[in-house]
């Protein structure tokens, strides 16, 4: 009996790092994924350190030839459980043989930020959400010099805070004690405590942390709406290799009707419109009239699957792919946090108090840090005290949470490959004239649930038209028409007609699609 009472010890004590995926271990799966026969594995670049962006396509036959769909994971740094929830789906998908895969293809990327969520398993754990490139954040001439310092030695960064009822702008949260919230000034509170990070100052320049490793953050580095000058956005918009080659993927691949984001920002649980703050007026930046009854759709399938803790829309804050998605690469873009808890009215806006709340009720231990007084070099003779919440534990829950949730995420995903925009030839009609001379009536009509194309795409070079055209015989010759036609957006439900004449008998062959619907195609008979 002691044993067994030993055994469930040691398992309640088993750190959360176990439970996922390192860089070797998600590495080792996506390249097992691809010894299935829908699948293929490739590497989009490397980063910085050295590890490969990977890409799983899961599809059959012409995969470039029928509408896809792109996943992406690993947009948050920190969050690790985006990585192994993009994993669960991929690895479902491959084995399950869905006829869906005849007519769409699936682009997983389950980690664009290897870097980042490597440091969930280093010696000392912080959430980090920049890749390892070098970068002078303080510009003092130096990379890297002023980072985070594990002054306990206890193996993470946690929240350190310094008694300083004059400057201070947190006090302990009345609720929790292991957490500190933001003196509400309006509402007549009062801060007591300076709040940073555990760590010193290094580089003895009078501020602490302020050049920690690394540099960008993935998140905050496209193109649209760029955060310029800001800490960790990079030092121009795609500088980076990860941002690059993500960016370049989508682009190469024209078929793409539809990306899915987990990352923080969230239109998936209730629809936002991307509104976005710009300097310049004249550029879009808010999802058009024409395109919110189809957002407004997906919220609908996603909201009957998936049920959020939260479910209030988070935007974003500039740099971000699910903003790029639509107004800059012009496609859907659909994004969603993937897992949160309940939020509480009496949070005063801490997530972390929600979330050891959450944890609590479900017996998950040991998720904060004791706080313990420290002798700060820096602060001397002020009270210093490290502790609060741990690094990572908010954001990746137990890997059965993971497990529960990756089904519902699945069948969305696969909603939302099924609401494609789709063409047929709903009329096709042959009126012969005077000696071989012959009218060719074809209408084609959209039967899927999305556009064509979404509409910042209408006049962009990025996003290929529907394309109508009529393949002859050499005895025949078309005497009425353009031989090909070209239509921007069709709506679902809606058809677009054209006319040629042809003189000669036979067959000719009339085609119709984009590489986001797929092509169709009719042999009709002259004679």
């Amino acid at each position: 009996m002691k044993i067994f009472s030993l055994l469930i010890l040691l398992v309640l004590t088993i750190p959360l790092k176990s439970q996922y995926s390192d860089y070797g271990q998600l590495s080792t799966r996506i390249k097992k994924l691809g010894q299935n026969s829908t699948v293929a594995v490739s590497s989009l670049t490397k980063t910085f350190s050295g590890k490969e962006i990977f890409t799983v396509t899961v599809g059959k036959g012409e995969k470039e030839n029928k509408p896809g769909i792109a996943v992406i994971g690993g947009i948050n740094g920190a969050s690790l459980a985006s990585v192994e929830l993009i994993m669960q789906m991929a690895e479902k998908l491959a084995v399950s043989n869905s006829l869906l895969l005849d007519e769409v293809t699936f682009y997983f990327i389950p980690n664009v930020s290897p870097d980042a969520t490597e440091q969930y398993f280093a010696p000392v754990r912080y959430e980090r959400t920049r890749n390892t490139f070098p970068y002078d954040e303080d510009k003092d001439g130096k990379t890297d010099e002023d980072g985070f310092d594990d002054l306990n030695k206890d193996g993470v960064i946690s929240v350190m805070r310094v008694l300083d009822p004059d400057k201070g702008e947190y006090f302990v949260h009345p609720d929790n004690p292991d957490l500190m919230v933001k003196a509400d000034i309006t509402k007549g509170e009062k801060g007591q405590y300076l709040v940073l990070l555990e760590g010193t100052d290094n580089d003895k320049d009078g501020k602490i942390n302020e050049d920690q490793p690394g540099g960008v953050n993935f998140n905050r580095n496209f193109t649209f709406n760029y955060p310029y000058f800001s800490e960790d956005a990079g030092i121009n918009a795609i500088s980076e290799p990860e941002t690059r080659s993500v960016a370049k993927f989508l682009f190469d691949h024209w078929n793409i009707f539809a990306v899915l984001c987990i990352g923080k920002e969230n239109n998936l649980s209730e629809f936002s419109d991307l509104a976005a703050e710009l300097s310049d007026k004249k550029i879009t930046a808010v999802v058009s009239d024409k395109d919110k009854p189809y957002y407004q759709q997906a919220v609908e399938a996603y909201k009957k699957l998936v049920h959020l803790g939260d479910s209030s829309k988070v935007t974003s804050k500039g740099g971000d792919i699910l903003s790029w998605t639509y107004f800059h690469y012009g496609r859907f873009g659909f994004g969603t946090p993937g897992w949160n808890v309940v939020r509480d009215k009496n949070n005063r806006g801490s997530v972390d108090f929600d979330y050891l709340k959450y944890a609590a009720s479900k017996g998950i231990m040991q998720q904060v840090v004791p706080w313990q007084k420290f002798d700060h070099p820096d602060f001397p003779g002020k009270t210093v005290e490290i502790g609060g919440i741990k690094p990572f534990v908010a954001l990746n829950p137990p890997m059965k949470v993971i497990d529960s949730i990756s089904g519902p995420h699945y069948e969305f995903m696969l909603q939302l490959a099924r609401m494609h925009p789709s063409l047929k030839f709903s009329s096709v009609k042959v009126l012969r004239n005077s000696g071989d001379l012959y009218q060719v009536e074809a209408e084609i009509t959209n039967t899927g649930s999305l556009p064509t194309m979404a509409y910042p795409a209408v006049h962009s070079k990025w996003v290929k038209m529907v394309r109508l055209d009529i393949l002859t015989s050499k005895s025949q010759v078309i005497s009425g028409g353009k031989k090909v036609f070209l239509f921007d957006r069709i709506d679902p439900g809606e058809s677009q007609k054209v006319i040629w004449l042809v003189n000669g008998k036979g067959k000719v062959v009339l085609k119709a699609g984009s590489p986001q619907t797929g092509i169709v195609a009719r042999d009709v008979e002259l004679n």
